[in-house]
């Protein structure tokens, strides 16, 4: 064998030992990504099991309690992606005609869940709720819930209904306490409450929010003092028929925090 014929092989053993080499790195790289896959799964499946187990909470409490059997529902951590980045939240849900004609009876449960029913079944204003969320936060990345759970067509029908304004009431804290798990649960960029007229109520139940910026009539950025400074941003509610302009506004500012 010639010196030349030496090199040749030795080149080819070369190519053969690196090719062997950048499988294995390869392979090793892919079980790394499967590794790192299975792990974003678990961790999902584990939130979501969470959650399941917070809604079982709310339910058992709503059905303990006989002074709010006459809610046409309620609702509590509505998911509608599997990434959350932004919280909805409004005071309480409403309460149309459509609803109870859609859902007849009371006490049903989170009646609009894309999980639980699809979304023809939604009414019109929860149709204009969801649309006017997903245009602000730029995706469906966010979840719906409500600083009170149960349902009543206006603020004053709350206070007869449940027996007491929602600043007072003795199931504010059970509210306040299960929001507060979904916090630690998801950490969102931001919480969005739709309704600039609903401010003053939320800083009676949340006091701890001090005021950032605004645009009057748009939109008032707060942040929570005793929550990493975390962005609470009250818009206008869809239901005033908020402007294109208005609108966009609101969801570039979202984006800059």
């Amino acid at each position: 064998m010639t010196g030349r014929d030496i090199h040749v092989v030795n080149n080819s053993y070369i190519r053969r030992l690196s090719f062997r080499i950048v499988l294995r790195f390869i392979r090793a790289k892919l079980s790394d990504v499967a590794d790192v896959t299975s792990g974003f799964e678990a961790v999902a499946e584990l939130m979501l099991k969470g959650i399941d187990e917070l809604k079982k909470i709310v339910v058992q409490y709503h059905q303990g309690n006989i002074d709010l059997q006459d809610a046409h529902h309620y609702d509590f951590a509505i998911l509608y992606s599997d990434q959350i980045d932004y919280f909805i939240f409004g005071l309480n849900p409403g309460e149309t005609k459509e609803d109870r004609d859609r859902f007849p009876g009371n006490g049903h449960f989170n009646p609009y869940d894309p999980v639980k029913y699809p979304e023809n079944m939604q009414s019109r204003s929860a149709k204009r709720y969801i649309s006017f969320s997903e245009a602000l936060c730029g995706s469906r990345n966010f979840l719906i819930s409500e600083l009170f759970f149960w349902s009543s067509t206006d603020l004053r029908q709350l206070a007869v209904r449940y027996g007491a304004p929602i600043e007072k009431s003795p199931h504010l804290p059970f509210c306040f306490e299960m929001n507060q798990r979904l916090f630690k649960i998801f950490n969102p960029k931001a919480v969005i409450v739709l309704g600039l007229n609903i401010r003053r109520h939320v800083l009676k139940i949340k006091p701890n929010l001090e005021w950032v910026a605004g645009e009057k009539g748009v939109f008032e950025h707060y942040q929570d003092s005793q929550d990493n400074a975390r962005p609470w941003i009250f818009a206008k509610h869809p239901a005033a028929r908020v402007s294109t302009v208005k609108r966009k506004q609101i969801s570039e500012y979202l984006r800059e925090l």
